[in-house]
């Protein structure tokens, strides 16, 4: 009988050895995948962190692109109005607007003056008689002006 009894107990040292043997195995797996697992995530936190770095990387150049597009605009603008080119479409519409305007003032007139013969107001610019080459200003006189004399002002 003890022949059979030491034999059940080999039996169970050589079982709970094989057991701890395949424990010391598997945590050995498990450390192994929680290292995996670790890194996997730092690669992600990493990941994550580039990503936003480039989003505001892009976010940066974008608006960089869009002040330059807008400066270019107002260069380009200023260039225009600069031009005689924009010279000319000023001075053609201010031409415009003022005949625009001479003729809805005419036709204001003629409304309220109904009674009176306001013929003449139909006579078109080209009818009538041009005027000389205007005049320039005289410049100022060196003579001495005489001097406006200063009041002066009391503290009360």
């Amino acid at each position: 009988m003890r022949s059979k009894v030491a034999e059940a107990h080999e039996n169970t040292e050589t079982s709970l050895k094989a057991v701890n043997a395949k424990a010391k195995y598997l945590k050995e797996a498990l450390e192994k995948v929680e290292v995996e697992r670790a890194r996997a995530n730092a690669n992600e936190a990493l990941k994550r962190n580039w990503r936003k770095a480039a989003e505001v990387k892009v976010v940066e150049a974008e608006k960089k692109a869009k002040g330059q597009i807008i400066e270019a605009g107002h260069l380009a603008m200023e260039a225009f109005k600069a031009s005689p080119e924009f010279t000319k479409i000023k001075v053609e519409f201010s031409m415009v607007s003022f005949e625009d305007g001479q003729e809805v003032c005419c036709q204001k007139i003629t409304k309220h003056h109904l009674e009176r013969d306001l013929s003449f107001l139909d006579e078109k610019a080209d009818d009538l008689p041009m005027m000389d080459e205007p005049t320039v200003a005289e410049e100022p006189s060196s003579k001495p002006t005489a001097e406006v004399p200063v009041l002066e002002t009391f503290e009360v």
